[in-house]
């Protein structure tokens, strides 16, 4: 922990890391998208889409990154409906996401509140 009081944010990208059948691990967009702070999933799409096209543009397999799911949720009527989730892997070694400047983006959201 720094002198500011930040929390070490790696523990909590682990909390949220998932492991699938094979043993690979991944994070869930939805997950991701609630530790960055942004107020609604569209809007954390877009960054997804970005990334998608970065993995895309260096020539990698979309597969070993990116795994589009469809999951039910629970809406407040206590309905049920559909929703996209992607699962991401290898987000820092494909160069998806910046490991220090995720970690920044949620130690400021901890700090100052959920981004738009």
């Amino acid at each position: 922990m720094d002198e500011n009081n930040i929390p070490e944010m790696k523990p909590q990208l682990e909390l949220i890391k998932k492991s699938g059948e094979n043993g690979n691990e991944y994070w869930t967009s939805r997950d991701l998208c609630g530790a960055l702070g942004y107020t609604t999933y569209y809007k954390f799409v877009s960054v997804i889409n970005k990334a998608m096209k970065v993995v895309q543009e260096k020539g990698m397999d979309m597969n070993n990154h990116f795994y589009l799911t469809v999951e039910m949720v629970q809406v407040g009527s206590g309905a049920y409906r559909k929703v996209d989730n992607y699962h991401l892997g290898q987000i820092y070694e494909s160069g998806e996401l910046k490991e220090e400047a995720t970690i920044r983006k949620i130690q400021i959201v901890q700090q100052e509140g959920e981004r738009d």
